[in-house]
């Protein structure tokens, strides 16, 4: 889940726990179950630090490949 950039830390982190406690509850997982899917909340920072790690995982991939947008 993401968020404007603007959103205050208190509000971020009440949205985290309300999101992380959807997530762990057994609804949730059932119906992630039916789709082969688990569902993963954490920290908010962990989800930052994962974004960090694919956008450079990706620009070094899309710049060795020399992939382009078409318009």
């Amino acid at each position: 889940m993401f968020a404007p950039a603007q959103v205050p830390a208190d509000i971020l982190d009440l949205l985290n726990r309300e999101f992380n406690a959807v997530l762990q509850a057994p609804e949730t997982v059932e119906k992630f179950a039916t789709m082969a899917m688990t569902p993963e909340g954490g920290a908010r920072q962990a989800l930052a630090q994962t974004v960090s790690e694919s956008r450079r995982k990706w620009a070094q991939t899309i710049a060795d490949k020399k992939i382009q947008l078409d318009n």
